[in-house]
Formats: C-alpha cells, sequence, structure tokens
C-alpha cells in the first residue's frame, strides 16, 4: 500500500512538470520475513529473480534504521542519481504509519532525479525584498513558523545574530489557505503539500524562493525543482505550455529467498597473485556476502592453495555483524602454492 500510495503522490507532483516517457517501473526488493507478511496480509509480492541488494533500485531491510534510510548517493551534485534507496522493514509493518509513502517518493525523488532539501542550511531566518526579517520556506507565500524538531520546547531568535535556539527549523502551519502547496522537497510530510516548487508558476505558493540557503539552491543555482525535472530525460519530449497527463509510476516489489546453503570456493594459489586477480576476487566475494546473499540463508567458505581449508562452517545469516565477520576471513587471505580445486570442490559437496 506505501508504494502504491506513493505512486500516486509522484504522479500528483509531476503532473505540472511533464510526462515520465521513460520511467516505467522501480524494483523494489524486500525481505523474505516481510515478504512473507505481505503475502499473509493479501498483497502481491512475487520472488526475487535478478534483484539482488546491488541492483534493486529499492532495498527494504530490518538492517537499516531511521537515521540511515534514504538514497545512497554516488556523487554529490544537482540532478545526480542515486545508488539505490535503503529503507526500514519496520516502515511498512505498521499500518498506522501515516508518511510512509511519501517517504517513498521523498527518496524517490531524490535517487531518481536527483532532487535536493529545499530547507535552510544555515539560519532559518532570510530577509525579505522589504528589508523584513522572515522564516525562510521555498514559497514566501506559505505560512511558516519556527518549530523545534522535538516539539518540546519554545524556539527563539535574536535578531542581531539571527541564531535561533538549538533545533529549530521552519514548519509548515497547519492552517493552510485552499489549494496545492509547494514545495515537497521542503516539506515532504506535510499532508497538503502534493506539488514540486516551480519558477515558472503562475500560483504564489508555488513560486520558488531563491532567496533560501539550501542545498537545492547552491547545488542547482538557484533553478526549482520542477525546472531540475525539467531537464531530467524522464521529462524530455514535454512542449512547453502543454498540461500533459501525469506518468504511469509503478513499483514492483518482490522478495528475497530464504534458506540458501551457499558454499563459496576461493582460489588463493601462487597464480592468484599476478595483477590484481586476489583483489578482484576478495571485491566480489565481499559483495556478495555483504549485498547479495539474502537474510535467513547459511553460508560456508573454503580456499584452497596445496590443500583445501575450511575458513568457515556454515554460517546463519541473521544481521550485518555475521556478513562482516565472513568477509573480514576473505579480506585477510593471502596467495601462495600450488594449485589442488579438486580436493575443495569434493569438501564444498560434501
Amino acid at each position: 500500500k506505501g508504494f502504491n500510495d506513493a505512486s500516486r503522490l509522484l504522479q500528483n507532483l509531476t503532473a505540472a512538470v511533464g510526462r515520465p516517457m521513460r520511467l516505467g517501473s522501480a524494483s523494489v526488493l524486500v525481505s523474505a520475513r516481510l515478504g512473507r507478511e505481505l503475502r499473509t496480509a493479501g498483497l502481491r509480492v512475487g520472488d526475487a529473480r535478478w534483484q539482488r541488494r546491488n541492483r534493486a533500485d529499492f532495498v527494504v531491510t530490518h538492517e537499516v534504521d531511521a537515521d540511515t534510510e534514504g538514497s545512497v548517493a554516488m556523487e554529490t551534485g544537482c540532478g545526480k542519481p542515486g545508488k539505490k534507496v535503503v529503507m526500514q522493514d519496520a516502515s511498512f509493518m505498521n499500518d498506522s504509519n501515516s508518511i510512509v509513502h511519501r517517504k517513498v517518493a521523498l527518496f524517490f525523488s531524490q535517487y531518481r532525479w536527483g532532487l535536493l532539501s529545499e530547507q535552510p542550511v544555515g539560519s532559518p531566518i532570510e530577509t525579505g525584498p522589504d528589508g523584513e526579517l522572515r522564516v525562510s520556506a521555498c514559497s514566501a507565500e506559505l505560512r511558516v513558523r519556527l518549530a523545534a524538531a522535538d516539539g518540546s520546547s519554545t524556539c527563539e531568535f535574536d535578531v542581531n545574530s539571527r541564531r535561533t535556539s538549538r533545533g529549530c527549523a521552519p514548519k509548515l502551519s497547519e492552517s493552510q489557505p485552499d489549494g496545492p502547496l509547494a514545495s515537497f522537497m521542503f516539506a515532504p510530510f506535510h499532508r497538503a503539500v502534493n506539488r514540486f516548487c516551480d519558477a515558472r508558476s503562475k500560483e504564489p505558493q508555488l513560486q520558488h524562493n531563491g532567496m533560501v540557503d539550501s542545498l537545492m539552491n547552491r547545488q542547482c543555482d538557484g533553478l526549482s525543482a520542477a525546472e531540475v525535472l525539467r531537464n531530467h530525460r524522464d521529462f524530455w519530449g514535454t512542449p512547453d505550455g502543454t498540461r500533459p497527463a501525469p506518468g504511469d509510476i509503478s513499483f514492483d516489489v518482490v522478495a528475497e529467498k530464504s534458506n540458501r546453503r551457499v558454499v563459496v570456493v576461493m582460489d588463493t594459489s601462487g597464480s592468484m597473485s599476478r595483477g590484481n586477480r586476489l583483489t578482484m576476487m576478495k571485491s566480489a566475494v565481499s559483495q556478495f556476502l555483504m549485498e547479495i546473499l539474502e537474510d535467513g540463508s547459511e553460508c560456508a567458505l573454503i580456499s584452497f592453495t596445496n590443500g583445501h581449508q575450511l575458513l568457515s562452517g556454515f554460517t546463519k545469516i541473521r544481521s550485518r555483524e555475521d556478513r562482516e565477520n565472513l568477509s573480514r576471513l576473505v579480506e585477510a587471505l593471502n596467495a601462495s602454492g600450488s594449485t589442488c580445486i579438486a580436493g575443495a570442490v569434493r569438501a564444498a559437496a560434501s
């Protein structure tokens, strides 16, 4: 349901920008445990085929927490896509979590289109065109107030230094005029926000405020979120001045397989010291252990030179620590000796 609702929200957000002609579907890999729960609830969840932790668009797992959720960046900058999105499975197991679809839409916007936050980086107070001090917001027409992040204390503001008490940030007021509010990258979890800021918009509450000291303005040379989207290939081919129907954004949810028993057999003979063979092997095995092997699987490690060595018997993969322990054994390998592969293969098969 969270992904279905996110799809509808993304359609609303992009309706005034252009039709995502080349978007198609985004792959979502959930843990085997979450997959079972979703199927029990009657939701459609497929089996993972090519989707792995290093290839899926979204990875939903218990190995991340609320502080580490989000788009995993490949490089920083305006419009730079991410590597993938990681989310905690607890977000989707709690039926009362009413903002999960907004989290999905936010992370997708960061991952796919490289959009950045429009919250102020420094002081949340700016100087308006008439010299008045006001709380920063993406659109100057929005009703915004200073609020403490924990909601437990009152925000204080020093006019001379323009400093606020710790933890204060701009927040949209609950009472807003009718009509769409912007911007999603400024207040993604506010229930009334369903548009991106747009420098071309004729609606005051959607117009971009280039005076805010935000990551979006810094990295994108003052462009609004909608302008960044129009430069993305998903929105090419939309004539200016048109208002096309929103594109169909779908999420293909599949579950990891569980209870695999895998034996990794590694060649550490002298020939592996040539070039970067050993380094490449270690990197490939570590990536398999850290990103691809499903939770609930069992894994054993065997290396071979003149003979074979059992580095680790079958280890149940329950946590990131289990993965790291196996990966450290791989990293400690050195190359020497001859190549006795037959004994290692027989040991793996036994």
